[in-house]
Formats: structure tokens, sequence, C-alpha cells
């Protein structure tokens, strides 16, 4: 993870036109733009990709990513908390989603709050 610590990761962004795929980017601090990659688990959860605005295999999927990225762990409850409280709640098309609201999310389901 040395590429965490010296290109910290800003946020991360979803886009949805018709169709397939979803599109989700990782954005760093230093301007740099990286696709967001289904984890293993991920894709035999969802073999259609990523989606958000429900509670499904594809923001689960989605969910397992961005915590797979953010802390290094896809699996539990901690992908599920992601899940129910910031990607299934999302009505738009397209989204933005900071790094600190996915750390203090995973930092209260892990501490029980």
């Amino acid at each position: 993870m040395n590429e965490a610590i010296s290109n910290p990761i800003r946020c991360f962004r979803g886009t949805r036109s018709e169709g397939y795929p979803r599109k989700v980017t990782t954005h760093y601090d230093d301007g740099t733009i990286v696709l967001l990659l289904m984890t293993r688990a991920g894709r035999r959860k969802s073999p259609d990709g990523f989606e958000w605005g429900y509670s499904g295999s594809g923001p689960t999927a989605l969910a397992m990513a961005l915590c797979f990225r953010a802390v290094g762990t896809e699996r539990g409850p901690t992908a599920i908390a992601v899940r129910d409280s910031l990607i299934s709640p999302i009505e738009s098309d397209d989204w933005e989603l900071p790094l600190s609201r996915i750390l203090d999310t995973i930092a209260r389901q892990r501490s029980g709050r």
C-alpha cells in the first residue's frame, strides 16, 4: 500500500449512462484518475458490474471494491455497512464520494456505532 501513502485517494466518482457498464473511477490528490476494478469476489457476486441506488448484488460489488481500495478488506459487515449507508441511497446517475465518508462509515461499523 505504498501507493496510498505517496498519493492519497481523494474521492471516487461514478457515472451511469444508457446500459452497461457503470463506470467508477478513483481520484488521487495529485490529479491521477484510475478506473476502479471489481474484486474477484465482487465479480462473482455481480457479473454485470457495479451499480448503485438500491441494495442488491451490483451495489454490494461496488461497496466491496470501495472498501478494498480504501482499507484493504472487502468482506463481511464492512462492505455491507458501506453499501447500506453510502451506495444504496445514491439517487443520481453521476456521484462523487469522498474517501473520508467511506473511512468514517467503516470506523463506525467497526466500533459498533
